[in-house]
């Protein structure tokens, strides 16, 4: 994808500091410091999108990072990010993947959305392209308030389903796939996204607060 795939999720990161322990919430708010400090992100974990029809596919990211992000508020309901997925195969074919580029706004809730279509393309052109349509409150995601480091910021728990995504390319399947058949997959969960990341705003901090 360019973008999303972390928000990672890969589709995607965000605010937090405080509270010890894995949480998500319905009622719950991004807090940071300064306002207008840079966003950083790194990942925790291996960044896993399962796509595809019933054969299925899966593009595994090692690395990610923030483009564009930084504090907008002291307090706020959503937060955005551009994230940039690195070191990235398609497992199905043994491929090499192109970075990739998802734009995300992350919900306090426990949701994100991707904000622009992402493209996650393997570095032979024409051998496997998949497409991931903008979507709205995809879930869910947890957060937890973590120092790491020496930065005081949030870790971020991604259990993303029912992502909509489309693939097309010269490898035949599992990469040529529909709208339709991605979301009949896996027992009718769609696409998936998972892999823990670590955000924090450089020189100052973020939390997450449940309210």
């Amino acid at each position: 994808m360019r973008l999303l795939f972390s928000i990672v999720a890969a589709f995607a990161a965000v605010l937090c500091m405080g509270l010890v322990g894995i949480a998500s919430a319905s009622a719950a708010e991004f807090e940071g410091s300064p306002v207008g400090a840079k966003l950083e992100a790194e990942a925790l974990a291996t960044q896993v999108f399962e796509a595809g029809g019933k054969e299925g596919l899966k593009v595994k990211c090692s690395l990610l990072k923030v483009i564009k992000g930084e504090v907008e508020k002291t307090k706020a309901l959503t937060q955005d990010a551009l994230i940039e997925y690195a070191m990235c195969e398609e497992t199905a074919g043994n491929l090499e993947v192109n970075n990739i580029q998802a734009e995300y706004e992350f919900s306090a809730d426990g949701t994100a959305s991707v904000l622009k279509p992402v493209l996650i393309e393997t570095k032979v052109a024409g051998e496997c392209m998949i497409t991931v349509p903008t979507q709205n409150a995809l879930g869910s995601i947890a957060y937890t308030n973590l120092e790491r480091n020496g930065h005081k910021g949030v870790e971020i728990i991604p259990s993303v389903t029912k992502i909509k995504s489309e693939g097309a390319g010269n490898k035949q399947k599992p990469c040529n796939y529909t709208l339709k058949e991605s979301e009949e997959a896996h027992t009718n969960e769609g696409g998936k996204y998972k892999g823990e990341s670590f955000v924090w705003a450089v020189g100052g901090e973020v939390k997450w607060t449940a309210l």
